[in-house]
């Protein structure tokens, strides 16, 4: 979680700017979790083909959905779309 965070890499100084920052990494957080949850199944069935147990990389879905958590969360695009596009994401990671 300390890595998520980025403790000591907040935007500003003040306790609004901390707290802020704090509670942003959370949400995408809960959100990468949330989505990395789901498609545990579908990479337990495709690990059935596969000689190596594969896993979903948590750091970099992290990565990936802190970059697009604003078209995520603001895009008038459809959010099953989206989400689905962050599932493959997740998954070639």
């Amino acid at each position: 979680m300390k890595n998520k965070l980025e403790v000591g890499l907040f935007i500003g100084d003040s306790q609004r700017a901390i707290l802020k920052d704090f509670y942003a990494a959370m949400l995408v957080s809960n959100i990468q979790s949330i989505i990395g949850n789901n498609i545990k199944e579908e990479v337990a069935i495709e690990n059935q083909f596969r000689k190596y147990e594969y896993k979903v990389n948590n750091n970099l879905s992290y990565g990936v959905l802190k970059d697009r958590i604003i078209t995520l969360l603001f895009s008038e695009k459809d959010i099953e779309k989206t989400t689905k596009e962050l599932k493959i994401l997740f998954k070639k990671n």
